[in-house]
């Protein structure tokens, strides 16, 4: 919602912490920071991504709030998003707060999640999760490692995915998705 957005804005703004925020819209991602590291690290994820002077200003509809931390996601949200001291109070209350990295925080409407989607995606295919094999790395896959019998964590995925996950894969680092295709495809 326009009040979610909004309270994130205020709440990154507040802090004594370094933090990014990217506010998404389905065609772009706005930024109003200029900072050069950050800006690297958010164009790894966003293909469109522009730089505002003001992101209360963003008149699109947002589908997810993102944060960049530098140094520990896991160590920020607390103060910014859950817990009774959040700076913005609400906002896991009303949201998903999602660590979907080491270094980031993904804010969004709580049924707005990957196993959502592979659920619809597998009914508009006519797959069933037997039929279903998902790879994931951070907490912001836990919902889809749900919907695949053949669930994948990566070597070097977050603690709460391994222990989800039915098998492990080779890291993301190692080409580990397609380690891992190549042989259940046989090729």
């Amino acid at each position: 919602s326009d009040d979610t957005v909004q309270q994130c804005i205020s709440a990154v703004r507040r802090t004594d912490r370094r933090l990014g925020l990217v506010i998404c819209t389905p065609e772009v991602a706005y930024v109003e920071s200029s900072d050069r590291e950050f800006l690297d690290e958010a164009a790894k994820y966003y293909h469109s991504l522009k730089q505002v002077d003001d992101l209360t200003t963003v008149d699109n509809p947002v589908v997810k709030v993102a944060v960049f931390a530098f140094g520990s996601a896991e160590d920020a949200a607390p103060g910014l998003f859950t817990g009774e001291d959040a700076a913005a109070p609400g906002v896991d209350e009303n949201n998903a707060v999602v660590i979907s990295g080491a270094n980031w925080i993904d804010i969004m409407r709580r049924d707005a999640n990957k196993g959502a989607a592979l659920r619809d995606l597998q009914k508009e295919l006519g797959i069933s999760p037997a039929d279903t094999a998902v790879f994931g790395d951070y907490l912001n896959d836990l919902e889809m490692i749900g919907e695949g019998d053949l669930s994948f964590a990566m070597a070097n995925a977050h603690p709460g995915i391994t222990a989800a996950a039915n098998y492990t894969a080779p890291a993301n680092t190692e080409d580990g998705v397609v380690q891992v295709l190549r042989r259940l495809l046989g090729v």
